[in-house]
């Protein structure tokens, strides 16, 4: 699957932003055991030239693997090939809470690192991200401002298709700015339940229903283990 950027607004023209997630017949992206190798078999088809990564989701992933969020005190930098065609990995990390950038450009799925951060991140922080030499876009003041951030993304890196890896924080971030184009859910065949989850799309609760966000189905298949593939496109 390949795609073209679109102008979003005006002469902004951005990347192309996909959510993939996996999810319960009840909207939780946690709470049930996903098939992993599926999930990642049909991200592939992408060719995404980034990964967009909330911080929560890997400093959990870094807790579960018993890894300290440690900052380095000497990068040691390599020769990059140019030739690497694997995504660049992109967190918005407006706080400055990710601290050990070289366990994740260790990792084998990405070739290097881009940070957002905003005006209000703590100088410290920026002054880590240079000595570890680890990319980083300012955009907003008091946080990421995301739309600026895909046009920098765009315009510095020519990154033109964006695969959310994330969770329902960023997810919902992302959609009530409405910067999604694409929406594609491995659908588990369980319902998982309970009253405090984390969910695909976090946002504050409507008020009127015209506030939610209209989409078109594009896509549905079904998959081995009644797993069920749908895929969608926002109608902002």
């Amino acid at each position: 699957m390949t795609h073209k950027p679109i102008k979003k607004e005006g002469k902004s023209v951005l990347p192309r932003v996909i959510l993939h997630n996996e999810v319960s017949v009840d909207g939780r992206i946690d709470g049930f055991t996903p098939n992993i190798a599926l999930f990642y078999e049909l991200a592939s088809g992408w060719k995404e030239d980034a990964t967009l990564a909330g911080c929560d989701t890997l400093l959990k992933a870094m807790e579960a693997e018993h890894v300290e969020n440690k900052a380095l005190k000497v990068y040691k930098s390599t020769k990059k090939d140019p030739k690497d065609s694997r995504p660049l990995l992109i967190v918005p990390d407006s706080s400055g809470r990710l601290k050990n950038w070289d366990y994740w450009r260790k990792q084998p799925y990405w070739r290097d690192g881009i940070a957002l951060c905003s005006r209000a991140t703590p100088n410290s922080h920026l002054d880590y991200l240079q000595e570890q030499q680890i990319s980083t876009i300012i955009a907003g003041d008091d946080h990421v401002d995301l739309k600026k951030a895909l046009e920098e993304l765009y315009g510095q890196y020519a990154i033109k298709v964006i695969r959310v890896d994330s969770g329902g924080t960023l997810n919902g971030a992302l959609l009530r700015a409405g910067l999604v184009d694409e929406i594609s859910l491995l659908l588990n065949p369980c319902l998982a339940g309970s009253v405090n989850s984390n969910f695909l799309f976090k946002a504050l609760d409507l008020t009127e229903s015209e506030g939610a966000i209209q989409l078109m189905l594009t896509h549905m298949e079904k998959l081995k283990d009644d797993i069920v593939w749908l895929s969608y496109e926002t109608l902002y």
